[in-house]
């Protein structure tokens, strides 16, 4: 079974290879890249479409675009695929919560509740 994090990174991985050319499958078919010059970071930040569907937020065609559009200039332009997977490497050393889900936490996460505190009184 594959952890959270070796599928995020895989999903990047496969997004720089279709974003390069690596792989057969077009850009148009998955992504809009931005086409607005006032972005942050890099040029190559994917337009995320706004959806009613719960299904919808997990297609690989949105569930990586968060992740790409945060990745630095130089990951994004990465000369190989070898040099881009060395960029993920760093960022995981750098941004230890980047290939997390903080969203997917529980809200009790870290407060008296979750940690079995015993009611007053008891």
């Amino acid at each position: 079974m594959v952890s959270g994090r070796a599928k995020k990174i895989a999903d990047l991985i496969e997004v720089y290879k279709i974003m390069t050319g690596y792989s057969s499958i077009p850009v148009d078919l998955f992504f809009e890249v931005s086409k607005d010059g006032r972005t942050r970071g890099h040029t190559l930040k994917l337009v995320k479409h706004r959806s009613d569907k719960d299904l919808r937020h997990y297609f690989f065609s949105e569930r990586v675009i968060n992740r790409w559009n945060q990745l630095d200039k130089d990951a994004v332009e990465a000369t190989s695929l070898n040099s881009f997977k060395n960029c993920l490497a760093k960022l995981r050393i750098r941004k230890m919560g980047f290939f997390m889900d903080f969203s997917l936490q529980s809200p009790l996460a870290g407060s008296s509740a979750s940690l079995g505190a015993a009611a007053p009184g008891i």
